[in-house]
């Protein structure tokens, strides 16, 4: 989906992306699994992303990491030792101003109970933004990403 079938005056979310990818980690360093780049001038004051990450974890005990960032903040991160389980990260991130955001992550996973991660990213929106799903482990291959999905609320 694209920017070009973006209607301003809709109020029905707009899917911007939808990432499904089986990427493994492949080192013990942490690695984007997945990323998109939202365009510039996108999430200008008084809009709203809403973001939905997703990865799965190998049957090991080692702690593992589940990280998404927005333009090189974290806005929702986990880190567990999760034996063949899920992590779900869901976020909002509100512009505020041309280069203010707040966000506020909801990131759940099989083993524990749901944990809030506010943040400020503070990323200028006439610029490209990055958005990544990133994962961390002991042993490589134990975290698999799965989905990264952006929506434009409004």
């Amino acid at each position: 989906m694209s920017m070009i079938d973006y209607d301003p005056a809709g109020a029905t979310p707009k899917l911007l992306n939808a990432t499904y990818s089986a990427v493994a980690t492949g080192t013990t360093a942490e690695e984007t699994l997945i990323t998109w780049t939202l365009p510039a001038n996108t999430l200008n004051a008084g809009k709203m992303l809403r973001i939905t990450a997703f990865a799965n974890t190998a049957a090991t005990t080692g702690v593992k990491t589940f990280r998404v960032y927005f333009g090189g903040t974290t806005i929702c991160e986990r880190a567990t030792a999760l034996n063949n389980g899920q992590f779900r990260g869901d976020m909002i991130v509100v512009a505020t101003g041309s280069t203010t955001e707040w966000s506020s992550g909801l990131v759940n996973s099989s083993a524990m109970s749901p944990t809030i991660y506010p943040a400020t990213p503070a990323v200028s929106a006439s610029g490209d933004i990055a958005i990544n799903l990133a994962g961390t482990s002991v042993v490589a291959g134990e975290i698999t990403s799965r989905l990264l999905m952006v929506e434009l609320v409004n």
